[in-house]
């Protein structure tokens, strides 16, 4: 749905404009819109690159409606500059890796929620400031992880049921933890048994 919207904002801007001054012809090219990829794919990552064409995403969403039968769902829906960063790591042929403190759902309305101040090293050693916010706990990694999802759908990077089988691992994983922390956290029975005698 998101791709047919770009498509129509596209159709409505236009071709690029021409002018004709006596026998010259002028093109005037609109500028491409860029992309920080440290600002929706990978903090540590400063390449900026162009916005996907709509025609392109209209061929991702595409794709995905031919793998799943239908759309992604307005939650698991990807913004055109989280696909375009997802293209971007797709095609520099590295391992496939989001990061979930930038990479979020409804990325435009959540980039200036709360974040943590830190530090990272820069490219020459120097110390960068640097704001993250993480999934707080595994509800929050599961809306990131449900994008990551239809990206990796969109780009054939992943089966639909490889990228189900990874979600219920980590929540296997989460599952184990929170039994492991409660159960030494919770009174035993004889504990119990004892205290009503």
């Amino acid at each position: 749905m998101e791709a047919l919207r770009l498509q129509a904002q596209i159709a409505q801007a236009g071709a690029p404009s021409t002018t004709t001054t006596s026998n010259v012809t002028t093109l005037a090219v609109v500028p491409k819109d860029k992309i920080k990829l440290n600002q929706v794919v990978n903090q540590t990552n400063e390449k900026e690159v162009d916005i996907l064409e709509a025609s392109r995403l209209a061929v991702i969403y595409e794709i995905y409606r031919t793998r799943m039968g239908l759309y992604p769902s307005p939650e698991e829906e990807c913004s055109a500059e989280q696909l375009t960063a997802f293209d971007a790591i797709v095609q520099s042929k590295s391992n496939v890796y989001v990061d979930f403190a930038v990479w979020t759902p409804f990325a435009l309305r959540t980039l200036k929620a709360t974040k943590l101040t830190g530090l990272r090293i820069g490219p020459d050693s120097t110390l960068i400031p640097v704001e993250v916010k993480g999934p707080e706990d595994f509800v929050s990694w599961s809306k990131c992880y449900a994008l990551f999802r239809t990206a990796v759908i969109m780009f054939e990077v992943m089966s639909p049921a490889a990228a189900d089988n990874y979600k219920r691992k980590i929540a296997r994983y989460v599952e184990e933890v929170r039994r492991s922390m409660l159960g030494n956290c919770l009174p035993s029975r004889s504990t119990d048994s004892t205290r009503t005698s």
